[in-house]
């Protein structure tokens, strides 16, 4: 009995210090928002404020990188299979897209006024910011970085796009 408790006390301290607790990673000034490329293990926190995006390896949970971005940064966006990050810039209408592979602006793509929410779609590769003044989306070519501005009137467009996305594959588990 001594030897099956002792054994459990190991095991439990074992265990206690095997389990991963919370950190706090110095970033930016007002922190905003966050998007993690589970591919890499990355996390990206945009620093409105400090008008940067702050790289964080998950793995080591330190800070790698801080990204210069357009000012205001508000909303950001990953798309894992191109590994770019697309932040939007409120202030300045712009979307920074940051590689991934080398924490650096690749280009800076202007979009319509006061920008403050950007999504990915993985299947076409293209990106699309939210535009608060502009009552619009701006519609962001992945590789080419073309842009298309879609007014308030046009969002069915943007709907059939992602409507007639191919639908995800079951996983078995």
């Amino acid at each position: 009995m001594k030897l099956c408790l002792a054994a459990l006390a190991i095991s439990t301290g074992i265990l206690a210090q095997a389990q991963t607790a919370s950190q706090n990673i110095a970033t930016g000034q007002q922190s905003m928002a966050v998007a993690v490329n589970e591919t890499t293990g990355k996390a990206y926190v945009v620093n409105r404020s400090s008008n940067s995006v702050t790289v964080i390896d998950g793995k080591t949970r330190t800070a790698v990188a801080t990204v210069q971005t357009g000012t205001g940064p508000e909303g950001i966006a990953v798309n894992p299979l191109t590994n770019r990050i697309y932040v939007a810039n409120s202030n300045d209408s712009s979307v920074t897209v940051i590689d991934g592979a080398t924490d650096t602006v690749a280009a800076t793509v202007r979009s319509g006024s006061y920008c403050q929410a950007v999504a990915v779609n993985t299947v076409t590769n293209k990106i699309y910011v939210a535009n608060n003044f502009g009552h619009s989306v701006t519609v962001i070519d992945g590789v080419t970085h073309a842009v298309q501005n879609v007014g308030s009137t046009e969002f069915h467009e943007i709907h059939i796009e992602l409507k007639d996305r191919p639908a995800a594959k079951p996983t078995s588990g």
